[in-house]
């Protein structure tokens, strides 16, 4: 409803609205063009930004087999860590929040593409002058569950030390506090040692992400990586 032009007898001229939308458009194609490049780029060239999603203790024995090469090798390509339990980092990969989760025991999902990664297991584990009194873990834990089930009659502590940190509870298992329920990759790293025939849950580690996101070449580079680390 706003007139863009003015005809006289020598032809056309722009009104003041019709400068307005010129200059308008002209960014506008301009912007649009810049858009089509990056995106036609992001499709032929390793670069992008992606959100890997890890729990801490998974992240500690994991990330630094994983990072130095893809950094060191994509200077385009960015990376951001987030941390949290496994279910929250398959609910963000879920969500299309985190592009790649690192997750453990990660429940089968039709929309996500789910590849193994290594194996774990989870027992109870001690240090040098032990106090067998006390039991330190996180309760929370499905694998605290099954091994306080398994273990039932077998072991019995007058105390519990409750932690939602495993690389606290090592260290504190570590110090002769008490007797800690721990991943063995966890564990191994403060020199703990198992706990004789003591039960088991094993555990297994799992790269998660949604594959109609994941199909530019800085996605498959990153998986590749991934995939190719031996953690």
């Amino acid at each position: 409803g706003v007139p863009l032009l003015i005809r006289h007898k020598s032809g056309v001229r722009l009104t003041r609205a019709g400068e307005v939308l010129k200059q308008q458009a002209v960014e506008l194609i301009n912007s649009w063009q810049f858009i089509m490049k990056e995106v036609k780029e992001a499709e032929i060239l390793p670069k992008g930004h992606f959100v890997i999603g890890v729990h801490p203790s998974v992240a500690l024995y994991s990330l630094h087999k994983i990072l130095p090469n893809l950094i060191a090798k994509n200077e385009m390509i960015e990376i951001s860590l987030i941390h949290g339990l496994s279910r929250e980092i398959l609910e963000g990969v879920v969500s299309s929040k985190i592009d790649f989760g690192l997750v453990i025991n990660a429940r089968r999902h039709p929309d996500l593409v789910i590849k193994k990664l290594c194996e774990d297991r989870v027992g109870f584990w001690k240090g040098s002058n032990a106090n067998e009194n006390v039991l330190i873990c996180d309760p929370s834990l499905s694998q605290t569950q099954n091994i306080l089930k398994k273990s039932k009659g077998n072991f019995k502590f007058s105390r519990q030390l409750v932690t939602s940190n495993l690389e606290v509870a090592a260290d504190l298992v570590a110090a002769g506090v008490g007797i800690g329920i721990l991943p063995q990759r966890v564990a191994l790293r403060s020199g703990l040692k198992p706990v004789h025939e003591s039960p088991w849950v094993q555990d297994e580690l799992f790269l998660c992400y949604r594959s109609e996101r994941q199909k530019s070449l800085a996605a498959k580079i990153v998986i590749q990586n991934i995939l190719a680390a031996r953690i």
